[in-house]
């Protein structure tokens, strides 16, 4: 089953690493960056599989608006809430599931 990524800092480091590695196993990805001209080549190799966002992750609604296309981009991701996923490494029920899922949603984008 193939799963929805979005990663931050797509264009290069770590983040390329989890953009370039979700693509090949057959995800698919939101993939932001300063400056999308750096993620030509992955929407050249992978088409639609990946969706590049221009995207400074300290401007609030500009990472809204990145949320907000990427939902539209694959609808079945408009589901979950930001920080869940259909499966928790604990217990799917216990507290500290839900407590971890509570921290990542409260947390929003970095600030300056």
């Amino acid at each position: 089953m193939s799963k929805v990524w979005f990663v931050t800092g797509s264009s290069r480091g770590l983040g390329r690493g989890f953009v370039e590695a979700a693509l090949s196993r057959g995800d698919r990805v939101a993939a932001s960056a300063r400056t999308t001209a750096s993620l030509d080549e992955l929407v050249a190799a992978y088409g639609d599989a990946v969706l590049p966002l221009e995207l400074d992750v300290t401007d609030k609604a500009a990472v809204f608006e990145s949320v907000r296309r990427a939902k539209e981009h694959c609808p079945s991701c408009a589901s979950r809430r930001p920080g869940t996923s259909s499966r928790c490494p604990r217990s799917p029920g216990s507290s500290r599931c839900r407590s971890a899922a509570r921290t990542t949603s409260r947390s929003g984008p970095s600030k300056p």
